[in-house]
């Protein structure tokens, strides 16, 4: 199988920073963080994870919010244990947030398309959402990362 990850990074990309503190995992493709601007300056910011789509984890479908809820937890993971997170930003959603990608530990793959990979998130163009909850589960599945029950 393969995956679709939308443009190139480098292409998009206006500025970088480093995250000093991970305040909140709002949801699978939501973050609330503290970024370093430099000069010891902090600025807390909500950041939209760019270019995917997770389960979402406040809904009344129970296998949606399942899934929802992995995701933020695979969030949650990933942010706390890395030693280092970089922001790639490029625009303020129409919601405030900016859109970022995040880099863990110098990886060359940001956290958003191992999500996708992963089975956490859909790719996201900005357009029309489709949400296939089956594919997730299948990619899961694969990976040997899915989760019984619940």
């Amino acid at each position: 199988m393969t995956y679709k990850y939308l443009g190139s990074r480098e292409e998009k990309t206006r500025y970088e920073y480093k995250v000093a503190e991970i305040l909140r995992v709002v949801d699978g493709d939501t973050v609330d963080l503290a970024i370093d601007l430099g000069f010891y300056l902090l600025k807390q910011e909500r950041i939209r994870v760019a270019d995917i789509d997770a389960p979402e984890s406040r809904t009344r479908d129970l296998a949606e919010k399942k899934l929802g809820l992995e995701a933020k937890d695979f969030v949650q993971q990933q942010l706390e244990t890395a030693a280092e997170i970089i922001i790639r930003t490029e625009k303020i959603d129409k919601y405030g947030r900016y859109l970022g990608w995040l880099y863990l530990d110098g990886a060359e793959i940001s956290l958003n398309e191992q999500m996708i990979h992963d089975g956490y998130a859909w790719s996201y163009d900005g357009g029309r959402k489709t949400k296939n909850l089956g594919e997730l589960e299948q990619r899961r599945r694969a990976l040997g990362t899915w989760r019984e029950g619940s």
